[in-house]
């Protein structure tokens, strides 16, 4: 009986004492994992919202040209991009998901990382959002 409560005093004093203690420092192995994992989910959202603008822009038509001027697959539009990107190239898939990066990036700067203002600054529709958003849930 004396062991029995010597051992639920031990567990319980242990269990006080490790309720006061800081928690571990991390490691610097344990924040660069840390940073991986989000660079992943961030990369694997980029991924999905990217597939969402090709398959809204273009349904994966590599040489779409709209009526408008649009080219490729995420559809750079000419007239205002005429002077950033090399037109002899755009209808090159790589080449063009590259243009469009660059452009989604500018967007996503000037809404401050809004998702949903960048793909109206990237279309110039309010409709444009919710078709893309709703195409992201294609890709995992």
């Amino acid at each position: 009986m004396i062991k029995r409560i010597l051992l639920v005093m031990t567990m319980w004093l242990l269990v006080m004492s490790m309720a006061f203690q800081h928690p571990p420092p991390i490691t610097e192995i344990e924040i660069i994992e840390t940073h991986q994992d989000i660079a992943r989910r961030l990369a694997k959202d980029k991924y999905r919202l990217v597939c969402g603008i090709i398959e809204v822009e273009s349904n994966w038509n590599e040489k779409a040209i709209s009526r408008t001027g649009d080219y490729g697959l995420m559809q750079i539009n000419k007239r205002t991009w005429q002077k950033h990107f090399d037109w002899d190239r755009i209808l090159e898939p790589e080449y063009n998901i590259s243009a469009g990066l660059y452009i989604l990036e500018l967007c996503l700067e000037k809404s401050r990382g809004d998702i949903f203002r960048a793909l109206i600054y990237y279309n110039g529709s309010g409709k444009y959002p919710p078709k893309v958003l709703k195409k992201m849930e294609n890709y995992q």
